[in-house]
């Protein structure tokens, strides 16, 4: 398969992400996307908590060629990522069977990691009844930022604060589709 990639810079240079390249992207996703995208920064997700969800959107991203690594030139070092993986409606519709987890699943009893999962599942399951007339998407899994979502309709009972809170302000998540 070709494919286009962003012109490279003095610094850095972009690749398609390979299945070889996995456990390089995990280490990339544990120590640098669990730790800095904002989401994960207001939850404190651990390594521990956050695998099983990231090994799943690595695997689905592994499953077509179209996503892109950044790299540095000198070290070679992964410095940025876009994950994508291709959405088909047949393949999307059905409900995971008992004991199966849906896409992010992060099995913790803490509150404010449970509301993350919640808030991506809740993303994921409604994206087809918003395009009905679409059966195949470019869906992007996760980037070097992501954004969050509306926290205040997460509410603690017990204070009437957010459970979750961003430290960078980020206060939703947009859900965009662009017809190619």
């Amino acid at each position: 398969m070709s494919h286009k990639l962003p012109s490279s810079t003095d610094k850095y240079y972009f690749e398609v992400l390979q299945n070889e390249q996995k456990s390089e992207m995990l280490k990339f996703l544990f120590e640098s996307f669990r730790v800095d995208e904002p989401l994960n920064r207001a939850s404190k997700i651990s390594r521990e908590e956050i695998e099983k969800c990231l090994n799943g959107a690595l695997d689905r991203a592994l499953k077509t060629e179209s996503s892109i690594l950044a790299k540095t030139k000198d070290t070679h070092e992964i410095v940025g990522c876009m994950l994508n993986s291709v959405w088909r409606r047949d393949e999307s519709t059905s409900t995971p069977e008992e004991g199966e987890d849906k896409d992010f699943e992060f099995h913790t009893i803490r509150k404010e990691v449970a509301i993350v999962g919640e808030i991506l599942n809740e993303l994921h399951e409604s994206f087809w009844s918003l395009r009905p007339d679409q059966d195949v998407v470019l869906h992007f899994e996760i980037s070097s930022t992501l954004a969050t979502t509306l926290l205040e309709t997460k509410v603690n009972s017990e204070t009437g604060k957010p459970v979750l809170v961003c430290d960078d302000g980020t206060d939703r998540v947009n859900l965009m589709f662009k017809e190619i």
